[in-house]
């Protein structure tokens, strides 16, 4: 039987073979009135589920979207009660099952969304026993990728429930175009 690293690895491969396949339209939505496209986290976030499954690799696990955890016996009453992922890799009814959580944020987020998603994203590896949790961004250059990446150290610096080692970057720079892993600073 694979491993779960072995199992990352296979939806790694297909979350990145998804990005490519998100098209402009998705990417930024054009919006009546307004004369440049508009970053629509949702929007983008369907059509990367909807490409995500037309490459799902043969493993167990299950991709779904922003799955309401308000009121579940693991979870309810502490930090991430009423949170709602992105997007979840598992196999649902199987808490030892979790492999991957993921976090979506388009260019130009604040602080505080910033610090939600790591606190998110780190509360699941700890405290819903994901193996993996993944933030991605999209609109970012490659140079803006870099800054966000250091960004992110400086606001999780002194936080306790922020652990980046818990947590890889992607970043999706443009339409039809593989994300890639960004560093996080040392």
């Amino acid at each position: 039987m694979p491993t779960k690293a072995e199992y990352l690895s296979l939806v790694t491969y297909a979350l990145i073979e998804a990005t490519q396949h998100v098209e402009d339209i998705y990417f930024q939505l054009p919006v009546a009135g307004k004369e440049e496209p508009q970053f629509r986290e949702r929007v983008y976030c369907y059509e990367l589920y909807h490409q995500m499954r037309c490459c799902w690799p043969e493993v167990p696990h299950r991709v779904t979207g922003e799955i309401d955890k308000n009121g579940h016996p693991w979870i309810y009453h502490g930090p991430l009660d009423y949170s709602k992922p992105d997007f979840t890799v598992h196999i649902p009814g199987r808490m030892a099952d979790n492999l991957l959580v993921i976090e979506v944020k388009a260019f130009a987020p604040n602080d505080g969304q910033i610090v939600t998603d790591l606190r998110k994203l780190t509360g699941y590896s700890r405290t819903a026993d994901y193996f993996a949790a993944y933030y991605l961004i999209y609109g970012f250059s490659e140079a803006g990728a870099a800054e966000f990446s250091s960004r992110c150290k400086k606001l999780a610096a002194g936080d306790a429930e922020i652990d980046l080692s818990r947590t890889a970057l992607f970043s999706h720079s443009a339409p039809l175009t593989p994300a890639s892993l960004v560093a996080w600073p040392v």
